[in-house]
C-alpha cells in the first residue's frame, strides 16, 4: 500500500510540475510579444488584470511584466508612470517572495536596462546580474536558458566582459547548447 502512495504521488508530482512547465512557456511567449506589439502588450495585460490577490509568484511577476509593457506601449505620460509604479511594485512583491528565483532577477534587468534614469529605477543592477551569472550555471529550463542568453547576447547596455561571463556559464550549464 505503501509503495503505490509514493507512485501516485510521485505522478501526481510529474503531472504538475509539466502543466506548470506547459503554461509557463505560453506566458514567456506571450510577454516577449509584448514587448514589439502594442497590441500583445493589451493581451498580456487583460490575462493578469483580473488576477487581483494570489501568492503564485509567477502570476505576481508577469502581472508586474504586463503592466510594465502597457507603460512601454503608452503615450500619455500619467498613464506611463501610473503602469510603471504598479508593474514595478508587482515585480519587486514578487522577487521580495522569492528573491533566488532567476527569472524574476532576470526580468527585473531588463526592466531596469531599459528604464530611464531618471526614475530612480536601477538600483539592482549589478545584484541581478551577479544572481543572474551565478543561477545560470545550474538552471535546468532550457527554455529561460535560450531567452537568458539571447538578452544577454543582444543587450546594448552589457559590456564585452560581462556577454563572456554569461558565456562562461552557459558552458558550464550542461543543459544549455551553443
Amino acid at each position: 500500500m505503501r509503495v503505490y502512495s509514493l507512485v501516485f504521488i510521485g505522478v501526481l508530482m510529474f503531472i504538475a510540475f509539466n502543466s506548470k512547465a506547459q503554461t509557463i512557456i505560453p506566458v514567456r511567449e506571450m510577454f516577449y510579444r509584448a514587448s514589439i506589439s502594442s497590441a500583445s502588450a493589451d493581451s498580456l495585460f487583460n490575462n493578469f488584470n483580473t488576477v487581483n490577490k494570489t501568492n503564485d509568484t509567477f502570476t505576481i511577476a508577469y502581472k508586474g511584466m504586463s503592466q510594465l509593457m502597457i507603460c512601454y506601449h503608452s503615450y500619455n505620460p500619467y498613464t506611463k508612470f501610473k503602469y510603471f509604479v504598479k508593474g514595478k511594485e508587482s515585480l519587486e512583491q514578487a522577487i521580495k517572495k522569492d528573491p533566488m528565483n532567476i527569472e524574476y532577477r532576470f526580468l527585473r534587468l531588463s526592466v531596469q536596462l531599459n528604464t530611464p534614469d531618471f526614475l530612480g529605477y536601477n538600483s539592482n543592477i549589478i545584484e541581478d546580474k551577479l544572481a543572474i551569472f551565478k543561477g545560470i550555471k545550474t538552471l535546468t529550463d532550457k527554455d529561460l536558458l535560450e531567452r537568458i542568453a539571447n538578452y544577454t547576447f543582444n543587450a546594448k547596455r552589457l559590456t564585452s566582459a560581462e556577454k563572456d561571463e554569461v558565456k562562461k556559464a552557459l558552458v558550464i550549464n550542461k543543459n544549455y547548447m551553443f
